[in-house]
């Protein structure tokens, strides 16, 4: 793709006054160029396409009326990063001219911003019509919800990266919202719990339900018969478990869990005809070395006869393959990628997997590169690398690899081998970024680092050209 044209649309407003002072001597040319933005500006047909406005890191929440075309209408509006009090919001309140400015706001996103003692209930009354709201990162996202005067308008709501202490709170918030279509609440847990979602049975016209915790400790207790109630629905994200689909309802078309474990019962797909795509974003071992393979296939063949497809969660999670710590033998995991190859399609469009607590040999490599055939971003937590030679094996089973992160607490100092694999990989490779983590540092070792790092630079500047690769420690 070429460069992007200049045009006079996208130029900072310095510069345009440049361009208007260097017409000095052609009046017409001045003119034209009035004209021509005065038109623009005017314009019912783009003014009539132009209904979003983001306002952020600032308190200045007046200056909207002044930003934001006056012949426009406004209706979905983004705050972002700004500190809500209750004396600001008055301000708002008694300002006639922006009141009207946001009388016709429909959508409203609060992403990152603080809502201080008394704002979170004043500023429903600012935006009274709203027919969707999303509340990304904020705090005191309850007694937003708990202050919206007239719930029946609400129709699209998502709550997103609330501590995970108050989500019981938001869900029971929620039921007063009748008319929802659309709601989603999500969380990153850093703690165990069991959360009931029984009180959404009430939302019969809900067709997308998003209930997520990335973190996968929160289950979702419940969902069978949250399920049997709406039957509108046709898209569920549901982490935590596989709830019963046998009474959902046969309008889903799109299901996505969280991880799936070998040792959870398999799902009736022939309960759900009108399902599109059954979603996955990771594979668990929870089962003893003895009987995993058979698990695993038993796993393959129910995934096998619905219309299946990995994810990766996001950047920073990806698609993990989880084993037990110091469960399985290498002949064993390989075994296990085996069993899986069934799922190489499916898994195909991974780029980012995590391995965790797995033993892998020259075999069990090549078995990975078959499975994942288009990763560019391998993460190693606790990962046997069979004495660490077993690192090219992955470099050169994983031909799209572009960088490896090693994480494994109980390595004390960097092996030599480890180091003697690494330049291998590169030579094997392009240009490999390497990151390795979770060393318990002293001084010496922290000094090892550094003369690695060294050589390590050295070397990759003697054999890349230009040396692109790098090698950090956490």
């Amino acid at each position: 793709m070429g460069a992007v044209e200049p045009t006079l649309l996208i130029l900072p407003d310095d510069t345009i006054g440049t361009i208007y002072a260097c017409l000095a001597d052609d009046i017409e040319s001045r003119k034209a160029l009035r004209q021509s933005c005065s038109t623009l500006h005017r314009s019912r047909a783009i003014n009539a396409q132009i209904h979003s406005f983001t306002l952020a890191e600032t308190r200045d929440v007046q200056s909207i009326t002044s930003a934001f075309p006056k012949h426009a209408t406004l209706k979905t509006l983004e705050l972002t990063g700004i500190s809500f009090d209750k004396p600001l919001l008055q301000k708002c309140l008694s300002n006639p001219r922006l009141m009207e400015r946001l009388s016709t706001v429909v959508e409203i996103r609060l992403v990152g911003c603080e809502l201080k003692e008394g704002a979170a209930t004043l500023m429903p009354k600012i935006f009274s019509g709203l027919r969707a709201l999303h509340i990304v990162d904020c705090s005191s996202s309850c007694q937003f919800l708990v202050g919206i005067q007239d719930p029946r308008e609400l129709h699209s709501l998502k709550v997103a990266g609330t501590e995970s202490v108050l989500v019981t709170s938001i869900l029971q918030a929620i039921p007063r919202f009748e008319c929802l279509q659309s709601l989603e609440v999500s969380t990153f847990s850093s703690k165990t719990a069991k959360v009931d979602v029984n009180m959404l049975g009430s939302l019969y016209q809900l067709k997308k339900l998003i209930l997520f915790d990335f973190g996968e400790r929160i289950e979702f207790i419940h969902a069978d018969s949250l399920l049997t109630s709406l039957q509108q629905l046709s898209c569920l994200h549901i982490s935590g478990g596989l709830p019963s689909l046998q009474n959902a309802c046969s309008t889903l078309v799109i299901l996505r869990v969280g991880k799936v474990y070998v040792s959870m019962p398999a799902l009736a797909f022939e309960y759900l005809p009108n399902l599109k795509s059954f979603d996955f974003c990771g594979i668990v071992l929870d089962g003893a070395s003895h009987s995993i393979v058979g698990k695993v296939k038993d796993l393959v063949e129910w995934l096998s006869k619905g219309p299946c497809r990995a994810y990766a969660v996001n950047d920073e999670e990806g698609f993990s393959l989880e084993g037990i710590e110091g469960e399985f033998e290498s002949s064993t995991c390989t075994s296990v990628l085996a069993a899986l190859e069934p799922l190489r399609i499916c898994m195909s469009s991974i780029e980012y997997i995590k391995v965790i607590d797995f033993n892998l040999n020259a075999e069990g490599w090549k078995e990975m590169g078959a499975l994942f055939k288009n990763a560019s971003y391998l993460q190693g937590i606790d990962v046997e690398f069979d004495n660490n030679v077993g690192l090219v094996n992955a470099v050169q089973a994983l031909q799209h690899l572009k960088k490896i992160e090693l994480c494994n607490e109980s390595i004390k100092v960097i092996p030599d081998d480890l180091f003697a694999a690494l330049i291998h990989a590169q030579l094997v490779s392009s240009p490999l970024d390497i990151i390795i983590d979770s060393f318990e540092k002293d001084e010496a070792q922290e000094a090892q680092e550094e003369v690695l790092k060294k050589q390590w630079d050295s070397v990759c500047a003697s054999i890349l050209q230009p040396p692109c690769a790098s090698l950090n420690f956490g």
